[in-house]
């Protein structure tokens, strides 16, 4: 019978994905800094997306929800990129 010399794969997955607390300040400081107004901003478009005043479709923005969310999205890191010191 022959044996694994694997790593149980709790261990390997740890080691291989870094985690937000495992990161340096300036590697978490521009994480946040780019993930905050990027979910903001989907967030925001989808909701303006799914409670949107266009029935036909014809809307760019307010159509469908995914739709707005990646206007969002897209919006949300223009503002973090054009707001970085």
């Amino acid at each position: 019978m022959r044996q694994s010399h694997a790593a149980p794969l709790s261990k390997t997955v740890e080691t291989q994905v870094p985690t937000l607390l495992s990161m340096n300040t300036k590697t978490r400081c521009l994480m946040t800094h780019i993930l905050i107004p990027l979910l903001i901003g989907t967030s925001l478009g989808a909701l303006m997306g799914y409670f949107g005043q266009c029935n036909s479709g014809t809307c760019p923005l307010t159509s469908t929800w995914w739709r707005g969310a990646i206007y969002g999205g897209v919006l949300g890191l223009l503002f973090a990129f054009g707001s970085r010191r």
